[in-house]
Order: structure tokens, then C-alpha cells, then sequence
């Protein structure tokens, strides 16, 4: 057997043990992504500068969760889409606002959102009302 043909044997038993281990999902992917089959929208879009009331409403949502629910800045929120950290800061305050005059049509949504994302404490009114 030549030095080649012994490297690539040595090299493909190495290749055979290690095991592909995927990594866990991160609490900011769960959240992208529950909010994004929820409401039937994809990242992409939601990244983009599509301004449409469907993908400007899930990103409200998920600014609102991923600043609730995980340790990102302001400014690594932003990043996720493509925008800064006062965009993120407007989004907060704009669901905020949406969910204090409970609009219909968003709350719908949020509904879908709590039951893909069942274990974000997602209803307790006073965290969503500004004093």
C-alpha cells in the first residue's frame, strides 16, 4: 500500500468516527423560526426591505420576544434583520402599542405565535403596557 493510499484509508476510519452532531437550536432561532411558521412568513423576507404590514408585524413580534426572551443587544437584534438598533427600539414600542389597544387583527396573530411558541410567557398584559 503506498503513503497515499494509506492516508486517505487513515483519513476516511477518521471521517467514519467522528459523528455529525448537529447543534441544538438557539432561543433566537426557536423564536425566528416559530414566529415565522406561525405566521407563515420566511426569513428572508422578514431580512429584507419588504415593508408589507405581514413581514413589519412579525418582526415587531419577534424584537418583542428576542429582547424578552434572550440576552441580545439592541443592536444584535437588529442585526438578525438587517436593520439598526433604534429600528429595533421603534418595532418594541410599536408592539407595545398594538397589543395596549388590542387590534384585532394582531392579536390574531399573536395567538398563532403563542401556539407555535408555547413556552414564551407571551400573554401577561402588564409586561406589554408602558407606564
Amino acid at each position: 500500500m503506498s503513503v497515499m493510499e494509506e492516508l486517505k484509508a487513515e483519513l476516511l476510519h477518521m471521517m467514519q468516527a467522528i459523528q455529525y452532531k448537529p447543534t441544538p437550536p438557539t432561543p433566537e432561532d426557536e423564536i425566528i423560526q416559530g414566529v415565522c411558521n406561525a405566521l407563515e412568513v420566511d426569513y428572508e423576507s422578514l431580512a429584507s426591505k419588504n415593508r408589507s404590514d405581514e413581514n413589519v408585524e412579525a418582526r415587531f413580534i419577534i424584537f418583542k420576544l428576542l429582547r424578552e426572551h434572550t440576552d441580545l443587544s439592541l443592536k444584535s437584534v437588529g442585526a438578525l434583520f438587517n436593520r439598526d438598533h433604534s429600528t429595533v427600539t421603534y418595532g418594541v414600542s410599536e408592539f407595545c402599542d398594538l397589543f395596549e389597544i388590542k387590534d384585532k387583527l394582531f392579536m390574531r396573530k399573536l395567538e398563532k405565535v403563542a401556539e407555535e411558541l408555547p413556552g414564551m410567557a407571551f400573554f401577561n398584559p402588564k409586561r406589554y403596557i408602558r407606564n
